[in-house]
């Protein structure tokens, strides 16, 4: 974990030194429910990065991934400070989860 400045600004990172990926494959990761490995090989459901995304983005940032096969993936992210903000007069989007009663 830590930071850089880039360009755009601050940067925060995650790195690990798993199996990593061809980062031609990288927008794949950021579909929910996509993977690039077995799940017999990794455990996961495929969610995690679409949900950063998600979260990042709602924040005015962005998020990119560093990867190299057998050494490991980096993940960085920024955060603009302006979260958007829906109207509010703009109903919640539909979740796709039931609403309970």
């Amino acid at each position: 974990m830590g930071r850089v400045e880039s360009p755009d600004g601050t940067e925060f990172f995650v790195r690990d030194n798993g199996a990593g990926f061809d980062t031609r494959q990288a927008d794949k990761l950021f579909k929910p429910f996509q993977r690039l490995h077995e799940a017999s090989e990794f455990s996961g459901t495929g969610v995690g990065l679409a949900t950063c995304q998600r979260i990042v983005r709602r924040h005015g940032g962005h998020i990119r991934l560093s990867s190299q096969p057998d050494v490991g993936t980096t993940v960085f992210f920024s955060l603009s400070g302006r979260a958007r903000t829906r109207p509010a007069d703009e109903p919640p989007r539909d979740s796709g989860f039931a609403r309970l009663a």
